[in-house]
C-alpha cells in the first residue's frame, strides 16, 4: 500500500498569504521563486517542504529584523486571522466561538485534518486546566504556539499559556502544555 504524500491544502496557503498582508512586487517575486504565484489560482495542494519554505519567506516579510522564533510565532497568530478570511477558515472561526476553548481543543485533530494530509494530534488532560498536546509533524514550534494562542482567543479563552515541553524525534514531534481560563 503506497503512502499518501504529505500535502498542505490550498486554503492553508491562501491563509498564509493573507497573514502576511498585501504583497509588493518584490514579495510576490520571492514567492514565485518557490513555485507559488500569489496572483494566480492556487494549486489544490502543495508538498509540505514547499510550504515550509513559504513560511520562511512569510516570516522574513512579516517580521524583518526580528529573531526567527519571534517572527514564526507572530506568523502563527496572524495565520489564524488570515485563514479566517478564507471560505473554510471563516466557518472554522465561527465554530470555535460556538464550541468554546475546551471543546475546540477536543476537536483539534479534526480541525488540523482539514488543512493537510498528515497531521495527527493527541490531547490529554493530566489535571484540571492543563492540556498536553502532541503533534506528529512540526518544523517550527513557534508556529503552533502562535496558532494555538490565537485560536483559543477566538474560542473565548483568556490568560492563555502555551509552552513547548519537547520538540524532538524523527517525526519532529511537539508536545505543548496549554493552560487558559474560559
Amino acid at each position: 500500500m503506497s503512502r499518501v504524500a504529505d500535502l498542505v491544502f490550498s486554503h492553508v496557503v491562501e491563509g498564509l498569504f493573507r497573514a502576511v498582508g498585501p504583497l509588493d512586487i518584490a514579495a510576490k517575486a520571492r514567492f514565485r521563486e518557490l513555485g507559488v504565484d500569489p496572483d494566480q489560482k492556487f494549486a489544490p495542494a502543495y508538498p509540505i517542504e514547499q510550504y515550509v519554505e513559504l513560511q520562511r519567506v512569510a516570516v522574513a516579510l512579516l517580521a524583518p529584523g526580528r529573531p526567527f522564533d519571534e517572527g514564526i510565532e507572530l506568523l502563527g497568530r496572524r495565520f489564524v486571522d488570515g485563514y479566517g478570511e478564507t471560505l473554510v477558515g471563516s466557518a472554522l472561526l465561527v465554530g470555535l466561538r460556538l464550541l468554546g476553548p475546551t471543546r475546540a481543543l477536543d476537536r483539534l485533530s479534526r480541525t488540523m485534518a482539514t488543512g493537510s494530509t498528515f497531521f495527527e494530534t493527541r490531547l490529554t488532560q493530566p489535571e484540571a486546566g492543563l492540556w498536553h498536546l502532541w503533534v506528529n509533524r512540526v518544523v517550527f514550534p513557534g508556529w503552533f504556539v502562535g496558532l494555538l494562542r490565537r485560536g483559543l482567543e477566538h474560542a473565548g479563552a483568556r490568560d492563555i499559556s502555551v509552552d513547548v515541553v519537547s520538540h524532538e524525534g524523527e517525526a519532529l514531534a511537539l508536545t505543548l502544555a496549554i493552560r487558559f481560563r474560559a
